[in-house]
């Protein structure tokens, strides 16, 4: 693992009082702290994780104006997902893990161009 990474789940988890971990990451920090943001915080403060998910992907379709996005949660899980390219993030807050993933918008718009 990068050292830079490390760093960034150190910064993150001492932010958040949470231990953060970084699975897979094909999205830029910046987008990556929202999504750990929203999560450590909706933890923190006893959320639902249906509420945490229902932020998350709510932050998300502000923050890139993009629907189509897909939050899934657990303790642990397998999966197999096809998402848009830099658009995938998974990770832990302590022991609930997280699957961040936008899949590509098919409509009328998108056909045209």
């Amino acid at each position: 693992m990068p050292s830079s990474l490390e760093d960034f789940e150190k910064r993150l988890s001492k932010k958040y009082s949470r231990k953060i971990v970084i699975l897979r990451q094909d999205m830029t920090d910046k987008f990556v702290a929202l999504a750990v943001h929203v999560a450590a915080k909706g933890i923190n403060r006893g959320y639902s994780m249906e509420k945490i998910v229902d932020r998350m992907v709510e932050a998300c379709t502000r923050a890139k104006g993009h629907s189509h996005w897909h939050c899934i949660t657990g303790r642990r899980f397998g999966f197999n997902v096809h998402h848009d390219k830099d658009y995938l993030l998974e990770f832990t807050v302590d022991n609930h893990s997280f699957l961040l993933f936008r899949t590509k918008e098919m409509c009328e718009k998108d056909e045209e161009s």
